[in-house]
């Protein structure tokens, strides 16, 4: 398989790479800043979450923030280390990582602060997003970035919420204006298969945005399969439903708005299962394609037309980055 290329896929397992620390139980808290002075030009306050497990006790956490019109400038709290996970002229992600704490089960941990700078469009309301990890192990298994997140990935998961993992399932308060906002393109889309047996298979859709200048804010992915040889059991990510099933065919889409993929970088939108026979070929009978726009969709994924989807290899559409339409299944009859 050649991970995140879009190109044809042949077999074998790919686990994530991003996969050290989460091989244990994880969990989600509602998170708070709390703010304690504020002096127009920055601010510095304190975050606080609780322990939901009734049984067991949290020794390590991973925070992310989403900032926009702002920047950390100092932290504090046991163990603790902050790191940038990107930025630009509007936004940053931060993590910050404490290790060896003790939070018994039901309890309250806000022993973390920090102070930032911002700019006058800054409102604590609206530009800070919150999410955090909560692990039953005194290490993390992992450093800085190579640290895997469940909130904080970008993808609101089904076990999370506004309530519990802010920074993935609120509306985007980060998304850059944009000069033109009619541009549509195609996107590189892959699976990463993490399971396979006993006729099933399991996998992960990555999308990456292939310009080298633009960003774009929304997506609308279509997942095609051969339906005598795989029947789509999940389909998890943004808004997705499956759109056209017939005796050859079966297909998929997900439509994701307020998002953030930046030039040349790579995001895990969702993923899937499969039940699979025998004579199920991965190279053959699946296939994934995206359009990438620098505006928000006015449609779901009921209503919206695809480019990359709709049976045409035309524009700048080809086998390696729209196998859909250039590459198509070859589906037994």
């Amino acid at each position: 398989m050649k991970i995140f290329s879009g190109e044809p896929i042949s077999f074998f397992f790919f686990l994530s790479l991003f996969s050290a620390v989460y091989s244990q139980t994880v969990w989600n808290s509602p998170i708070t800043l709390s703010v304690s002075s504020n002096w127009g030009s920055g601010l510095c306050g304190n975050i606080q979450f609780t322990n939901p497990s009734t049984t067991q006790t949290v020794y390590s956490f991973i925070v992310s923030m989403k900032i926009c019109n702002g920047a950390i400038t100092s932290s504090w709290g046991g163990g603790l280390s902050s790191l940038v996970t990107y930025q630009d002229s509007k936004t940053q992600i931060w993590q910050l990582q404490g290790q060896n704490i003790w939070i018994g089960p039901g309890n309250t941990y806000s022993d973390i602060g920090l102070c930032m700078s911002n700019t006058p469009s800054f409102d604590v309301s609206t530009s800070v997003s919150l999410g955090v990890d909560l692990l039953p192990v005194n290490t993390l298994g992992c450093t800085g970035l190579e640290c895997a997140l469940t909130c904080g990935d970008g993808l609101c998961a089904t076990c999370e919420s506004e309530i519990n993992c802010p920074i993935d399932c609120k509306p985007n308060q980060c998304v850059p204006t944009l000069a033109s906002a009619s541009n549509v393109w195609t996107g590189i889309a892959s699976i990463a298969v993490t399971s396979w047996s006993w006729g099933s298979l399991c996998g992960n859709i990555y999308v990456q945005n292939p310009s080298a200048t633009a960003t774009a804010i929304s997506h609308v992915l279509t997942l095609q399969a051969c339906a005598k040889t795989a029947q789509v059991t999940s389909f998890w990510g943004y808004d997705q439903q499956m759109v056209d099933y017939n005796s050859v065919l079966n297909t998929f889409r997900q439509v994701a708005n307020n998002v953030i993929y930046r030039p040349q970088n790579t995001y895990n939108v969702g993923g899937f299962c499969l039940y699979v026979t025998n004579s199920f070929d991965l190279n053959k009978h699946l296939k994934v394609g995206v359009d990438l726009r620098d505006k928000n969709n006015l449609c779901t994924s009921a209503t919206c037309e695809p480019i990359c989807g709709d049976g045409k290899c035309i524009g700048d559409e080809k086998a390696t980055n729209c196998t859909p339409d250039c590459a198509p299944l070859n589906c037994p009859v």
